[in-house]
């Protein structure tokens, strides 16, 4: 095995040639290649702090991010644009809970990379990166409790004769002490010897021993403790119950000779701390330059300027034509400019106030203080900051949350407002009317509210939110509007209209009466009650007609839903479903998945409308889609997933199984697709 003292020399030689190089090239500068690999422990809430400081590196790992692959598909959109990423999701072990483990990593846009050619394995994920025309291998490791098999796994990727320049860098759950050193050649003996390895950890485990085995197998080295920027081997995770060195940098002899610097740094976002390799390699960076975009202002402040500027203008053209351009002229001039705001980056926390940063600086300090002093008061002193900054960053999502709650409900409110707004104006003009035309419009809002479809019945949709029909309110208003010209109030000709209406009722036969007049009998015989024993009431008794016509338009309903034929199934409840009560302010899918199940939206049979071969189950396609069939009798249900329970229950909790039947169907949808390609592919080939 070759010295140090040769790779010494070389890496000497490239830092002149470099030296020389500096410069040479426009457009852009010259960056060492850096790569950074973070057990991060949850990647979704991490601040801007945390981008900012992958920023400076160009390859990356992050390992347990705990980032499914929905997740993921929103993430994706967010991340920053300078890297090329690639994510290995977490996976679920039950229905409830966090995913476990997920493996995320970029590689900057400016490096050349290659694809490894073999399907990824799950705990390892790989990016091969050509630099300086040399190949090189990061593969990215997170070994849940150090299993054996994963080890076996990464045998198995990668291969002794293909291993190229290798660096396997992650968490493997492992401590394996002081071993894991490299061979040293004597020049007095002219033979080599194995040199311990530096490391603060001085335990091994049978996790241990079993990746030594490996490393011995293979022939590599471990970079903790035997590199520059980490002569004395420093820990990598410090939690509560203690500290070890569990996070390691794997290379090869190739990797080994090239590889200058490792470093554990310093960091507070995780119990884990980042390592970093250096390459000791260069690349040219492309220069980012931010273009600031101007755009109007029309703000408050704008719109005053452009008044004030506006009020000044003069011309002095002598025809229209001149005058009118100059005018032009002076209103364009007049126009307030200012930087468009840039669209919020990832990490962007609106709770994360100064306070939260003071607090965090203060937490990276006594980190700091305790790496240099590795004194116990230093640690426990940075055990309480980062008990105290974790506790203050809660509180704050906390208020953030309720104010969130109440904008979003004041929202709600306001629209609901403004809907009213417009379909009660002129109510008491027509209030004792009931207008189809009226009716439809807040059933499609309902519609619209829960995502439902439009051949949705309305009256599924106001029993499911226990909503009355318009009439309700609008005869209520009507009346009290009737009330109060009774009184002597309002205006001087609507109180005569309202008098020679009721001259006219007391006059004329009913078939003689004006409309307006018989839509108000008609109401008052729709709530089971006269002219005369309405007289009789006295105060309040608009309320009491009101609440009347609440109870005749649910027991209207009610025969609705009984006899409907496209929700046959349908479950009333008393008061408002469970599952909408409950619902949190991130639940809307969810809300809105159960909405549409029980109001029969995700289910054909229903349909009578259609022919009895669009009415077939999605899955099967063999007897007609309803909910009970898919429950009891469907055989594509019955092998790839679980029978239901009570899914239509008014608290929600058949909402497994309802994502389990709409995840097989578009598993089936696309094996349709794959179908119908095959099919082609062939029909084009027999053609030919």
């Amino acid at each position: 095995m070759r010295g140090e003292t040769r790779g010494t020399e070389r890496r000497g030689r490239e830092r002149k040639e470099h030296a020389n190089k500096k410069g040479r090239k426009g457009g852009g500068f010259e960056k060492r290649v850096r790569a950074v690999i973070w057990n991060v422990a949850g990647l979704k809430k991490k601040d801007e702090e945390f981008w900012k400081f992958l920023k400076d590196y160009e390859v990356i790992g992050l390992v347990e991010t705990w980032v499914d692959e929905k997740e993921w598909e929103k993430l994706k959109e967010k991340m920053p644009e300078e890297w090329k990423w690639k994510c290995q999701p977490a996976r679920r072990d039950c229905k409830k809970g966090r995913a476990k483990g997920g493996i995320v990593t970029g590689v900057r846009k400016e490096l050349e990379e290659r694809e490894v050619g073999y399907e990824e394995k799950e705990g390892f994920q790989e990016r091969e990166v050509v630099i300086d025309r040399e190949r090189w291998r990061f593969m990215i490791v997170y070994n849940r409790e150090g299993r054996k098999e994963g080890l076996e796994k990464m045998k198995e990727v990668i291969r002794e004769d293909n291993e190229g320049k290798l660096i396997i860098a992650g968490d493997f759950n492992a401590r394996i002490g002081k071993e894991g050193g490299w061979g040293e050649l004597s020049t007095e003996r002219e033979e080599t010897s194995e040199k311990e390895r530096v490391s603060k950890d001085k335990m091994i485990n049978k996790q241990g021993r079993d990746l030594m085995e490996v490393m011995e197998e293979r022939g590599w080295m471990v970079l903790n403790g035997g590199k520059e920027r980490d002569e004395e081997g420093e820990w990598t995770y410090e939690g509560g119950g203690g500290k070890s060195v569990i996070d390691y940098g794997i290379v090869n002899w190739e990797a080994w000779e090239r590889v200058e610097r490792f470093e554990v740094k310093c960091r507070a976002e995780s119990d884990h701390l980042p390592i970093v390799i250096d390459l000791g390699s260069w690349y040219e960076r492309g220069e980012v330059r931010e273009e600031e975009e101007r755009v109007q202002d029309w703000s408050d402040e704008g719109i005053r300027k452009f008044r004030q500027a506006i009020g000044k203008i003069e011309w002095r053209g002598e025809g229209v034509r001149e005058a009118w351009e100059e005018l032009e002229r002076g209103i364009m001039g007049a126009v307030e400019w200012r930087n468009k705001v840039k669209r919020k980056g990832i990490g962007w926390c609106p709770w994360l106030d100064s306070e939260c940063r003071e607090k965090k600086r203060e937490m990276h300090k006594a980190r700091r203080r305790h790496r240099k002093e590795q004194e116990e008061r230093r640690h426990e002193e940075f055990i309480r900051c980062r008990k105290e900054y974790r506790e203050l960053c809660g509180k704050k999502q906390e208020e953030q949350k309720r104010k969130e709650e109440k904008e979003v409900e004041k929202i709600r409110t306001e629209a609901e407002a403004i809907v009213k707004g417009i379909l009660f104006y002129g109510v008491e003009v027509w209030g004792y009317r009931e207008w189809k035309e009226v009716e439809a419009v807040q059933e499609k809002y309902l519609k619209w509210i829960l995502d439902l479809d439009r051949v949705t019945p309305g009256y599924i949709v106001r029993e499911e939110l226990k909503r009355s029909k318009l009439r309700v309110e609008a005869g209520w208003r009507a009346g009290r509007f009737e009330e109060k010209l009774e009184g002597g109030k309002g205006g001087e000709i609507a109180m005569k209209c309202m008098a020679e209406k009721r001259k006219d009722e007391r006059e004329k036969e009913r078939g003689e009466w004006p409309r307006e007049s018989l839509e108000r009998g008609n109401y008052l015989w729709r709530c089971g009650i006269s002219e005369f024993a309405l007289r009789e009431w006295g105060e309040n008794k608009w309320e009491r007609l009101r609440e009347r016509d609440i109870e005749v338009d649910e027991q209207e309903r009610g025969e609705e839903v009984r006899m409907s034929r496209s929700c046959g199934r349908y479950e009333r409840v008393n008061g408002v479903p469970r599952y909408i009560g409950v619902c949190k302010r991130n639940e809307g899918k969810r809300l809105v998945r159960i909405a549409r199940w029980r109001c029969g939206n995700e289910e054909r049979g229903n349909r009578y409308w259609m022919n009895e071969e669009e009415r077939k189950c999605r899955l099967c396609g063999r007897e007609r889609e309803t909910v009970e069939h898919m429950r009891r009798e469907c055989e594509y249900v019955r092998e790839k997933g679980e029978r239901g329970r009570d899914v239509l229950n008014e608290d929600g909790r058949g909402i497994g199984w309802m994502e389990m039947i709409e995840r097989l169907r578009k598993e089936k949808e696309r094996e349709r697709e794959r179908e119908g390609i095959e099919i082609e592919r062939e029909r084009v080939c027999v053609s030919e």
